[in-house]
């Protein structure tokens, strides 16, 4: 590998890093927005290193550390997810009993 391919190898493991250490801090601060925003980058990024299949290799080992990152965030941010469903889903039945309430007083 050249000079040339060893400075391209070192920016794009640099980058791939900072992209790992951004996504994580975003989902551990529950920046939802920041996360798709770094999710949209990665994937982008991940598109160009296609083309260099000599580089991906080198990056096999960042790969599957991210990869394994990635998937530890979108799951936290599903359950996330879920957890806000079901506690609009409760509001919404305690809003129900509420109106009922309300309107069976009207009757008295």
């Amino acid at each position: 590998m050249g000079h040339s391919e060893q400075d391209v190898l070192v920016r794009w493991r640099s980058e791939l890093t900072q992209l790992g250490q951004r996504l994580r801090a975003s989902a551990d601060a529950a920046d939802w927005q920041q996360v798709q925003q770094l999710d949209s980058r990665l994937a982008q990024r991940l598109t160009q290193l296609r083309q260099l299949p000599a580089v991906k290799r080198q990056l096999a080992a960042e790969l599957a550390t991210l990869q394994s990152l990635h998937h530890r965030v979108m799951a936290s941010m599903l359950r996330v997810r879920d957890e806000l469903e079901q506690e609009m889903a409760r509001f919404n039945d305690q809003r129900e009993g509420l109106r009922a309430y309300e309107e069976s007083r009207e009757w008295l």
